[in-house]
């Protein structure tokens, strides 16, 4: 029994390797870093959130054994602001796609309430200000990511606008989404 409970003990403060996964990109959004490849593991923290960012994961990084943190400079050529761009342009294209994609899943199925589309519409307000932060790294991509953003807000203003019942039942709703 006794080892029984030490053993208990023990896995309580043990993390899975999924969980450890999952712990660190959550640290890199709140720093407003964005992963450098899909599979993650290289990610770019903006120099305005670097220090304050870069103590956090190594406190992180410091309780979690056999992990390592590395924080090189970037060069500043543009063979590294093309990827910075990409990287970035690249992840809010996969929240906004994700985001209309949810959306018009919930509407094909007749299951958006109100509050769904208001809870979206503050998701979009998020995305919309993360863009502003990232705007000088997104170079000639920002523009046309705003604008989009800026398409998916409309529509779910329209909706909340006039949604008269706990569903949304409007056909324009689903062409909307479509058009974005």
């Amino acid at each position: 029994p006794a080892s029984l409970l030490m053993d208990y003990e023990a896995g309580k403060i043990t993390l899975s390797s999924n969980q450890i996964r999952s712990i660190i990109p959550r640290f890199i959004r709140e720093c407003h870093g964005v992963s450098m490849r899909p599979s993650g593991g290289i990610y770019f923290i903006d120099s305005r959130f670097d220090e304050a960012c870069v103590a956090k994961l190594e406190q992180l990084f410091k309780e979690l054994p056999g992990s390592k943190l590395y924080a090189p400079s970037m060069y500043d050529d543009k063979g590294a602001l093309d990827s910075i761009e990409d990287a970035i342009a690249g992840t809010f294209q996969k929240e906004i796609d994700l985001l209309v994609s949810e959306i018009d899943e919930g509407y094909k199925k007749g299951t958006l309430t109100t509050k769904q589309v208001e809870n979206r519409k503050a998701d979009v307000d998020k995305i919309l200000s993360e863009l502003k932060l990232h705007e000088k790294n997104l170079r000639s991509k920002a523009d046309a990511l705003v604008i989009r953003t800026k398409k998916v807000s409309e529509v779910l203003n329209s909706r909340i606008a006039l949604a008269e019942g706990s569903i949304i039942e409007s056909g324009d709703f689903a062409n909307m989404l479509r058009s974005l």
